[in-house]
């Protein structure tokens, strides 16, 4: 629609005029000032899928791009007829046949008018204009309409054999003839190229690093819109400064694009209008689950959602703001870091809060407990298994535990400590030694803990034991030696037999003692306490020079028994 235009005139004509000349229409596209990047490959599928399929739905969560890429379809479609329909502003569902009806130049017949509700002459107004030839009819941001939208996309395909429908939406319609079409953040490259354009036309004299944009841009989970907002920032910061500042991004990330929809103006706008189409429960569901950084899955869910927590990870991942990954043939669901900072935000603001918080922190101690057991025994690899699904999810709350003495961070220490150890993620211990020896310092055991508490305290004193001496761990072997090492477990018992002959050293590669201590452990009558301690000390014969022959007469029994 050229501006300076009537109502309804297109290039000098009339809607009608074209129409009967079989002249192409054109209505409600807008062409950009900026060039769209890395979508080529979308309108390349898309364009393959609406000349097959009659009803086509573009998902993705709010500022992905989703209208930008509708208007470029719109633009390049080959169909006679194309008209695109913006509901955004559209509040009643009572409204879409009129927002539709105006975009095709149709109105009501007077006689007909019902100030209500657009009643069926209007209906039957639209399909006879839809019905005069091939036509793409795109209806645009449809998430918080979306019953009306499906009953009208119904009714409209039922009733005219050559028309072709392209909606987007944060949701699909599920309608039978729908096609949905996931729409993925931009790839990494074209993300970067975007924040450069885009941050060079706001300061052109801006300093670029490379790291520091591909960085900045996985931050924002190649959200198109955030990456926009933030290169303005570019006029008064630096893209290091932006970076370092995405912790608070709902207030960093503002725009100043005053031809911009005012649901585009902020990061947090965008994600409110999906807020607002939430439940009780879908939004509880959100605060909650923003809590786990990592992917999850159903049954993590339910642990801490109870019973709604189907229809409510249904809900999330319908609005676009969960993503549905496959792992090993299990599906799991992941959230954009942007929605899990709104999630931190929202949940912040809430009365519910701490009622959250503790449910999360009792689904990550309770799966923990669970397969504390299982670690060191002949249920090891599933339980392996279990955990290196969760630990990113989990390790968060055991420091959170940790830093607040919470005696339930020992229960999840006794899991995730012997779990990093058959694992051989040996530094994931290492960057516990600190915040436990902190935590134990004043700790006051509870009785019930201490067989989970000897666990804890082996497997920190063995690991310990490979590394050289740069700290101490006082609290740790305080606590090792007044409990002592008989465990029921007997892998714990010749990990803890071992672990005091560790912290009784001063310096277990050079002092003789220790090498006395170890070598005694090494002729044990108990075969786990005998093959505990060889490592250890074939480890200071070696730095001493002793290499020959070292196996058999550190250990004999180790040939004779086979």
């Amino acid at each position: 629609e050229s501006f300076g235009s009537r109502p309804g005139q297109i290039l000098g004509k009339t809607h009608e005029e074209l129409l009967a000349l079989d002249q192409p229409v054109r209505s409600g596209i807008r062409h950009s000032a900026t060039s769209l990047l890395g979508r080529q490959r979308d309108i390349e599928v898309l364009t393959g899928l609406l000349s097959k399929a009659r009803l086509v739905t573009i998902v993705g969560p709010g500022g992905l791009g989703k209208t930008r890429l509708a208007q470029e379809l719109a633009r390049v479609s080959s169909l006679p007829r194309v008209y695109v329909v913006e509901l955004a502003t559209i509040g009643h569902a009572d409204e879409i046949l009129k927002a539709i009806a105006d975009r095709l130049h149709v109105r009501e017949n007077v006689n007909h008018i019902d100030r209500n509700s657009a009643g069926p002459d209007l209906r039957r107004r639209i399909i006879a204009a839809l019905s005069a030839g091939p036509n793409l009819l795109i209806l645009d941001n449809c998430e918080h309409l979306i019953d009306g939208v499906a009953a009208i996309v119904n009714d409209l395909l039922a009733a005219v054999a050559d028309l072709r429908i392209l909606t987007t939406s944060r949701t699909p319609l599920r309608h039978t003839a729908e096609h949905v079409y996931l729409l993925e953040q931009l790839p990494s490259v074209e993300a970067r190229e975007l924040f450069v354009q885009r941050a060079r036309a706001a300061r052109p004299s801006v300093t670029i690093d490379d790291e520091t944009v591909a960085s900045l841009v996985d931050h924002l989970d190649g959200l198109p819109l955030a990456i926009e907002l933030a290169a303005a920032r570019t006029r008064t910061l630096t893209p290091e400064s932006i970076l370092d500042n995405l912790t608070d991004r709902f207030a960093l990330l503002r725009g100043s694009d005053r031809t911009a929809p005012e649901r585009h103006q902020t990061l947090r706008a965008v994600i409110d209008w999906s807020w607002q189409l939430l439940d009780h429960d879908a939004k509880t569901a959100l605060m909650a689950m923003s809590l786990l950084p990592d992917a999850f899955g159903i049954d993590c869910a339910e642990d801490i959602l109870g019973s709604a927590a189907m229809r409510t990870i249904d809900d999330l991942a319908d609005q676009s703001l969960l993503t549905v990954i496959e792992r090993q043939g299990r599906v799991r669901f992941r959230m954009l870091e942007t929605i899990r900072e709104y999630g931190h935000l929202r949940r912040g603001e809430s009365a519910q809060r701490e009622r959250i918080e503790t449910a999360v922190e009792q689904w990550a101690v309770d799966t923990c407990e669970k397969l504390v057991d299982d670690l060191l025994g002949p249920g090891q690899l599933q339980a392996v298994g279990l955990l290196r699904e969760e630990q990113h999810n989990l390790t968060p709350v055991l420091r959170h535990l940790l830093s607040c003495r919470d005696d339930r961070a020992i229960v999840m220490l006794a899991a995730l400590l012997p779990y990093w150890m058959v694992s051989g993620e040996h530094i994931r211990i290492i960057e516990h030694f600190q915040l436990l020896e902190h935590f134990l310092s004043d700790w006051t055991m509870p009785a019930h803990l201490a067989e989970h508490t000897r666990r804890v305290l082996a497997v920190q004193t063995t690991t310990w034991g490979m590394l050289p001496r740069w700290h101490d761990l006082p609290a740790t072997a305080r606590l090792l030696e007044e409990l002592g090492p008989e465990s029921a477990d007997p892998f714990v018992r010749a990990m803890a037999r071992l672990g005091l002959v560790i912290v009784r050293a001063t310096d277990t590669s050079q002092t003789a003692g220790a090498a006395a201590d170890l070598r005694e452990l090494t002729e044990s009558d108990d075969r786990l306490t005998r093959l505990a301690a060889l490592p250890y000390l074939s480890g200071i014969q070696e730095n001493a020079g002793e290499v020959a022959d070292r196996s058999a007469r550190l250990c004999p029994r180790r040939f004779s028994e086979r």
